[in-house]
């Protein structure tokens, strides 16, 4: 037997990830010269999109876990249709059940499903005056 069997070699000590957030908090509150205390004036991106308010550009959606990239830049889509974007799915007639804008007859948030009605208006058998559903 080798006498190195249960031996280890000590692990290279790994970096710890740099923190910015320790720098911003220095800086939201600094003491001047009479001792009263100065407040930081500018907003935090996430701040700037609570008070303006977002919108799924392409459902609606004004409430999503996350935001995510769209053909119009990054955090335009709401996380479903951000999703179907980057898997290349996302198709007018998507909509998730829970958007404002979800009606029964023009939507579905099964790809199965706008498939199938997909091939109902190009046979013909759909009723003619279908809008773009943008």
């Amino acid at each position: 037997m080798s006498c190195c069997v249960g031996f280890k070699a000590p692990a290279k000590a790994r970096s710890k990830r740099r923190r910015t957030g320790r720098r911003d908090l220095r800086v939201l509150w600094t003491g001047n010269e009479q001792g009263g205390i100065q407040k930081k004036k500018t907003m935090t991106v996430a701040a700037a999109a609570l008070i303006m308010g977002r919108k799924c550009q392409h459902c609606g959606a004004e409430k999503t876990p996350q935001w995510r990239a769209g053909p119009a830049g990054p955090k335009t889509l709401c996380n479903a249709c951000g999703v179907r974007y980057k898997s290349g799915r996302l198709v007018p007639e998507y909509r998730p059940a829970n958007s404002p804008t979800f009606t029964a007859e023009l939507h579905s948030n099964s790809h199965r499903k706008i498939v199938e009605m997909r091939k109902q208006y190009q046979s013909g058998d759909g009723d003619g005056d279908r809008k773009d559903c943008g």
